[in-house]
């Protein structure tokens, strides 16, 4: 079960479907994976149970609110975003299930390979060889946004990538700074 979130950790961030807008195709396939996450889950016995905590009492109150404002805008607004929550709460819940503190470096080491490929990309975009973005919305080669395709995605994972990388080191976060900067995301 860790491989595949391993899997889905490595390739939901930058998933792309030739011919359909790309935050389309990345939403659809994180709700895919999950719902592939989830089919897995029925076969692989749990790691742990699970346990009533503040943090998923919260988490549902969210959830319970945001179906609430759904039903009260008369379900015309917000379904993406319900839905897309609603897939985050499994995704938790799976992870709360099956992945042990032992596997944490691992699927950490999985999230610095995604940026550490990233940032091989931002450089050859940088020095003018457009090898995955030329199709995405990056058609003059003016912004740097490595796998993402979204600068903004892109800098939001950075910052994660930064949390994930003091758990390494302290002086190398600071490297990813530059492509936060890029990102010009806040």
């Amino acid at each position: 079960m860790i491989y595949l979130i391993a899997i889905f950790l490595f390739v939901c961030p930058s998933f792309y479907w030739i011919g359909q807008e790309l935050r389309q195709a990345q939403e659809m396939f994180f709700q895919l994976m999950t719902m592939v996450l989830l089919g897995a889950s029925v076969f692989v016995p749990t790691v742990r149970q699970i346990k009533f905590n503040k943090i998923s009492l919260w988490l549902g109150i969210f959830f319970f609110w945001a179906m609430a404002l759904y039903v009260i805008s008369r379900c015309q607004l917000g379904f993406n975003y319900v839905c897309n929550l609603f897939f985050a709460l499994i995704l938790y819940i799976i992870v709360i299930k099956y992945v042990k503190k032992t596997d944490i470096k691992f699927l950490f080491k999985v999230i610095l390979g995604v940026i550490m490929f990233n940032l091989i990309i931002i450089i050859s975009q940088y020095l003018g060889y457009y090898t995955i973005n030329t199709i995405t919305n990056n058609p003059n080669g003016t912004d740097y946004m490595g796998l993402f395709g979204l600068k903004a995605a892109m800098g939001i994972y950075m910052v994660f990538g930064i949390c994930v990388l003091s758990t390494f080191s302290w002086w190398l976060p600071l490297l990813l700074l530059v492509p936060v900067a890029v990102s010009m995301s806040t």
